[in-house]
């Protein structure tokens, strides 16, 4: 779901890349645990949380190696720590409203939503602030996108509103407010963009799009206000050990849809 918080792969090192594989890899590992079917849910915007978390806490790297079904041949590292787990399991949460506005949408449960649907009692167990605040914010922006609230701003600020809480893991941490600015202005970003890369193809099927009557200057001013206060509130963290990586993601990797939006619409 989403996948615009990414890395641009030619701008880091090896090592750094080969530490983002790992980190990839090990998100997957962790999703295992809730079945297979749970490895379709993994997102580059899981590995950013997991990264940073990861970073900010001193969390130890623990590797491991193993063989997987995209991998079958040759073992691969990876790296699994409370972090990682943690990410997979808001990447879950994500995936299983992802597929109940489907199921909402085309009137029928997808087999991801089924097999979600039965462990989800034991994540929300787990992590009821974080799935409380997603719900009951998502019920507000569908509420929001079914009256046709043309207000960019409204709408991604409910999107951000929802999803905050998930870069929170521990709520009485000393950064637990700079976490959900962060994680809101990457929502604000998030939502705009994935509405700019739906923008022509909604129009067509005649369906909601805040960004319809939208220019295009007007939707980089807001896509520039959503990164600068990701970049500012990012900044504020005292990061060292992925800091390369974290920052190729805040200041480059997140325009890169952005710009492939763009030259195709040319």
């Amino acid at each position: 779901m989403f996948g615009y918080i990414t890395p641009v792969r030619n701008k880091l090192k090896e090592k750094d890349i080969e530490t983002y594989k790992k980190y990839y890899c090990g998100l997957c590992h962790d999703l295992k645990r809730y079945g297979g079917f749970a490895t379709h849910a993994l997102s580059y915007d899981a590995v950013f949380l997991a990264l940073l978390l990861s970073d900010l806490y001193d969390e130890p790297a623990n590797e491991g190696k193993e063989k997987c079904m995209f991998r079958p041949v040759k073992e691969h590292a990876y790296i699994s720590n409370r972090y990682t787990e943690y990410a997979s399991a808001m990447q879950i949460i994500l995936m299983y409203f992802k597929a109940l506005d489907d199921e909402a949408d085309e009137g029928k449960k997808s087999s991801f939503f089924e097999k979600a649907e039965k462990i989800m009692p034991q994540i929300r167990k787990s992590y009821e602030r974080q799935f409380s605040s997603f719900e009951e914010n998502m019920k507000i922006l569908n509420r929001m996108e079914k009256e046709v609230e043309k207000n960019t701003n409204k709408l991604s600020l409910a999107f951000s509103a929802a999803l905050r809480e998930m870069f929170v893991y521990d709520e009485n941490d000393f950064f637990a407010d700079t976490l959900r600015l962060l994680g809101s202005s990457l929502a604000r970003f998030i939502y705009i963009m994935d509405a700019y890369e739906d923008r022509k193809s909604d129009e067509k099927k005649g369906l909601f799009n805040p960004l319809k009557d939208e220019s295009e200057d007007v939707i980089l001013d807001m896509l520039l206000d959503a990164a600068a206060s990701s970049a500012e509130y990012f900044e504020r963290l005292p990061l060292d050990e992925n800091i390369n990586i974290l920052r190729n993601i805040i200041y480059s990797g997140m325009w890169k849809n952005y710009d492939r939006v763009k030259k195709n619409d040319r």
